[in-house]
């Protein structure tokens, strides 16, 4: 386990939290300009946008994991299996009106059901990551509480802003503070476990 010392914390997280943003911005926006309606990308724009965040995050990683080259892999079979999990899960909870992950239609949800999905899929992202970060980093199973808590709370954001969502699910104050949500707590809670670890070496 070899972690490389983070000259400055508040970069690190503020770089962590800014991929976060700019992933679930852009994507929908790229999709548009391929003139790719938004009710045709709704559905999947979340895990599609998490996807493309781990890759950038990889590059900030590895800088301070260099050994953790299977980051994206990882992260990528996390988000497809959470997807598949959230819509076995929107089976038997319902209502089966269309995807869970689908913001435009989060808000006909009621408020436990939203933030079981978001938990639901946090931890499944969260438990794929885990299985190779704890080969790399201390208490590393507190990484499955964080991402598990930043998607409940993302998608929590998308349920009280109801009006927001249903009116036009790219909104851009409601996307940026989901990407700001989930990458503030997840980013936190990277920090955190790489500076125990660099202690415990």
């Amino acid at each position: 386990m070899r972690v490389a010392h983070i000259k400055s914390s508040f970069l690190f997280w503020f770089f962590w939290v800014l991929i976060g943003i700019l992933s679930s911005s852009l994507v929908p926006i790229f999709f548009l300009m391929l003139s790719i309606t938004p009710s045709a990308i709704s559905e999947a724009i979340i895990p599609i946008s998490g996807a493309v965040g781990s890759i950038w995050h990889w590059v900030l990683l590895r800088r301070y994991l260099p050994e953790m080259t299977a980051w994206v892999r990882v992260s990528i079979l996390g988000w497809v299996a959470g997807y598949i999990v959230c819509v076995i899960a929107a089976y038997y909870l319902g209502p089966m009106i269309a995807f869970p992950l689908s913001p435009t239609w989060l808000p006909y949800l009621s408020l436990w059901k939203t933030v079981v999905f978001g938990g639901l899929l946090g931890t499944v992202v969260g438990l794929y990551q885990w299985h190779l970060l704890r080969h790399h980093i201390s208490c590393a199973g507190w990484w499955i509480a964080a991402s598990s808590a930043g998607w409940a709370l993302a998608l929590l954001n998308i349920f009280i802003n109801t009006e927001k969502a249903i009116s036009n699910y790219i909104q851009a104050d409601l996307i940026v503070a989901n990407g700001y949500i989930y990458s503030a707590i997840t980013g936190f809670a990277m920090l955190l476990l790489l500076r125990i670890s660099r202690r415990r070496k």
